[in-house]
């Protein structure tokens, strides 16, 4: 994710491609927005699953498709069509990435809940975070790299490329996950009961 770090990254690609403060300012709203309100969405039909990582696989595509075809798009486009073009193709993956992780997140959360030990939980989410921060620094300086290293607009579609590599290797193991059928929630809960 540092690859395509919204409070970097990505402000600095639409500040290339002449995009305004307000288009800039439209990133982290953007992502707010695409995170937390799909989850409000998909929380009642995520609880009444028996299984929930067929659901996590399909959905969370759409949190790894963007990447690659905006780094390809950028990499076979950019020297053909405006900076305008390159912005709405930017921001309509962006919305779709972030939609995507949404609505991927609540499966996502149920899924570790449902296959991860709960002495064992703590261990995993501290791991995780220790490991992905490191990693994180380390992406964040070769970002840096390819940002400086490379013209614009290749740098970043690079940088989306390998985000996109990044993403996918994490789904696949994701799909390595055993899941065990649970029986649902018989409880129903309205969409504003979870509002």
């Amino acid at each position: 994710m540092s690859f395509t770090s919204t409070v970097t990254v990505l402000p600095l690609f639409v500040q290339q491609l002449g995009g305004s403060p307000f288009a800039i300012g439209l990133i982290p709203a953007i992502f707010n927005v695409g995170w937390l309100l799909p989850q409000l969405l998909t929380a009642p039909y995520v609880e009444r699953l028996v299984l929930k990582k067929r659901f996590v696989l399909l959905v969370s595509l759409n949190e790894r498709i963007p990447y690659w075809l905006l780094g390809a798009f950028i990499l076979v486009a950019a020297q053909h069509v405006s900076n305008t073009v390159l912005l709405i193709a930017f921001f309509a993956t962006l919305i779709w990435w972030c939609l995507g992780g949404g609505f991927t997140a609540t499966g996502w959360q149920d899924l570790m809940a449902k296959v991860m030990p709960l002495r064992r939980r703590g261990l995993f989410f501290g791991t995780q975070s220790a490991f992905g921060g490191l990693l994180g620094s380390a992406g964040a300086v070769a970002a840096g790299y390819l940002l400086d290293r490379y013209p614009f607009p290749t740098n970043f579609a690079l940088c989306f490329l390998i985000a996109g590599a990044c993403m996918s290797n994490s789904y696949f193991f994701l799909a390595l996950t055993r899941e065990h059928a649970q029986d649902p929630s018989t409880q129903t809960v309205s969409h504003g009961d979870y509002c």
